[in-house]
């Protein structure tokens, strides 16, 4: 029995003091003998590396005598964290080289020092960078908020009296926006298979604004529409006068303007962090979840001045809301890598507390007048029924869809390019707290002494979601 173990102990001792023939057993990965798989982890650092045939006679010329059939031999990490074979024998398909696949592999740096092998501090563990973002929005919901119309009308709806709107019964904030989108992240181990990161992400104020105005000597009538659900009359649109010429039906002249402020607000920021589910050529697998905070700030402001003689009437609704969510979430990330192209898809489900608060506030103001004044109330907004703060908390269900693909320029820096997609089951817009229910009874003394309690508060809601493009670079250190 002895002798077996020593003609095997002689040819172990002649294989390792040949690199000629040890070529064929290279610990960095080289092919094995036919129909064989293994793994081999012999790399410093600990850096896994498959070898194995695909029904190639091996790898015995540079590769230059193998097809595609020829087993991977070594393997990288790409710029994404992914490992990479190659299907040559050695560096750019250079037996006498290591296990580099090409320069894409150790792109942080020559790291394979020519021929060396690459290590796994080869790859970027860093990263960062910044996106510009072109973003479009679901639209908000406008109520009939300012008519026109002509004498001997009052400038009300619903062919009461011949009057159209000119501001509202219509959606905005649908125009293109700007935003920007920052990011920064880091893998925690040697080998990318478990990474953290942050992304803040805002978008530009969206304002809408209108104003109109009337002289009130001439045959246009301005006024604010409602409808009116006074018990003294019969329910019917009804209208609060900004500016009408004095004729048989109203006993004085008076001139005004109205304007109309609407403002969207949006804030998003998400820590996440990202597992290897899978690796294969080209292509990992990433389990991504974490924490996702979003808030929206919507608000909208009607102020309408009337001047009779002396007086200047000056009538004011406020409606803001807060939509805050915070919101833990979980999906998949698929990247695949080409060389210095990468394509990623990520698809991932946020579940959370959305605290959604409401305010409306209202004001009415009569200057040189002993006339009474309800401060707290204007049109819409009433002291007497619904001015107030009004808060609640919902389980809201956010997924969010993501494609990018990101281009490498240089040994440290990427450009990106993609499209991302978020939606929002369940939010509070400002304008469709509105209530056009009035009971008119209210508005000569700021006291309702019959009928509905109107206008009336009870949440409205509705869904929201943002399309966004986005451009930008991301650095790698």
């Amino acid at each position: 029995m002895k002798r077996p173990i020593t003609i095997l102990t002689v040819a172990l001792a002649f294989l390792v003091s040949h690199p000629a023939i040890g070529d064929e057993l290279d610990y960095e990965g080289s092919s094995s003998p036919v129909g064989s798989t293994v793994h081999v982890d012999l790399q410093p650092v600990g850096y896994s590396v498959y070898v194995g045939d695909d029904g190639c006679d091996g790898c015995t010329d540079g590769c230059s005598g193998c097809a595609d059939g020829c087993a991977t031999r070594g393997s990288s990490r790409g710029r994404n964290g992914s490992l990479f074979g190659s299907k040559a024998c050695g560096c750019n398909g250079n037996a006498a080289c290591g296990s580099c696949q090409n320069s894409w592999d150790s792109f942080c740096g020559d790291s394979c020092g020519g021929c060396g092998s690459c290590q796994a501090d080869s790859f970027c563990r860093r990263w960062g960078g910044v996106e510009y973002l072109h973003v479009w929005t679901k639209g908000r919901a406008l109520p009939p908020l300012v008519t026109e119309g002509t004498l001997p009308g009052f400038a009300r709806l619903n062919g009461v009296d011949s009057a159209t709107v000119v501001f509202g019964d219509h959606d905005i904030g649908q125009d293109l926006k700007s935003g920007a989108r920052v990011v920064a992240g880091t893998w925690l181990d040697e080998y990318a298979l478990v990474g953290v990161g942050v992304k803040l992400m805002g978008v530009e104020d969206d304002s809408t604004s209108f104003y109109a105005s009337a002289p009130g000597t001439d045959n246009v009538v301005l006024a604010r529409p409602y409808y009116d659900t006074n018990p003294a009359l019969p329910p019917q649109e009804n209208s609060f006068i900004v500016a009408r010429m004095m004729d048989g039906l109203q006993p004085f002249t008076a001139s005004g303007n109205v304007a109309v402020n609407a403002s969207h607000d949006i804030y998003i920021g998400d820590a996440f962090a990202r597992y290897m589910l899978k690796c294969e050529k080209g292509h990992r697998l990433d389990l991504v979840g974490g924490y996702l905070y979003s808030r929206f700030d919507d608000g909208i402001e009607i102020i309408s001045n009337t001047t009779v003689g002396a007086d200047v009437v000056t009538v004011a609704d406020h409606f803001n809301t807060i939509n805050e969510l915070h919101a833990g979430g979980m999906g998949l990330l698929s990247e695949y890598e080409h060389g210095p192209v990468t394509v990623s898809m990520m698809g991932r489900v946020n579940v959370g507390d959305m605290r959604q608060k409401v305010n409306i506030r209202g004001f009415t103001n009569i200057n040189n007048s002993p006339h009474p004044v309800t401060p707290d109330s204007g049109l819409f907004a009433r002291s007497e029924t619904n001015a107030g703060q009004y808060e609640r908390q919902q389980i809201v269900v956010m997924p969010e869809v993501n494609f990018n693909m990101t281009y490498a320029v240089s040994n440290n820096l990427d450009i990106s390019v993609g499209y991302t997609f978020m939606y929002w089951n369940n939010v509070v817009l400002a304008a469709e707290q509105i209530d056009r229910n009035v009971n008119g009874d209210q508005l000569a003394d700021g006291v309702i002494n019959a009928g509905p309690q109107d206008p009336s508060f009870s949440f409205v809601d509705s869904d929201y979601y943002i399309h966004a493009i986005n451009i930008g670079l991301i650095g790698r250190f």
